[in-house]
């Protein structure tokens, strides 16, 4: 099984542990088509589903709140209010899911030499991945 499912730096990680010792969980992204319809809204993650290399979602939900709380202000029915939140967080679902999905093959599938890496190096490297990257959620994120 590790030959088939791992990347070599985890296959190596994972062999010196004892399998009865050893716990591994998928992990996931999931982007949905449409965040919206009929009377059905997908919020937070379960509209996006990233996995926890992005840290994003406490502000994932706060824009989607935010987003919702706009959107009930000037929408005068729920279905306008469902595609307007569509509209507004569906793209950044969408960026989010394709900014884990290089990060974790960053990470994970193409593991670097971190040990070989010293501080201005460390930040080249994340600078790289993240390069392009709209921000968290589809919004700069300012200091």
């Amino acid at each position: 099984m590790l030959e088939r499912e791992f990347p070599p730096y985890w296959r190596r990680a994972l062999a010196l542990t004892d399998p009865a010792d050893t716990f591994v969980q998928p992990i996931y992204d999931l982007e949905a088509a449409r965040t919206a319809g009929g009377r059905l809204l997908l919020a937070g993650d379960a509209a996006s589903v990233v996995r926890p290399h992005n840290t994003s979602g406490a502000a994932k939900a706060l824009q989607d709140a935010t987003a919702l709380a706009d959107g009930w202000r000037r929408s005068e029915s729920f279905g306008e209010l469902l595609d307007g939140y569509h509209r507004a967080r569906g793209a950044a679902g969408r960026e989010l899911v394709a900014l884990a999905r290089r990060l974790g093959r960053a990470q994970v599938e193409r593991t670097p030499a971190w040990a070989a890496m010293d501080g201005a190096g460390m930040a080249a490297w994340w600078q790289g991945q993240l390069d392009g990257a709209p921000g968290i959620g589809g919004r700069a994120m300012a200091p």
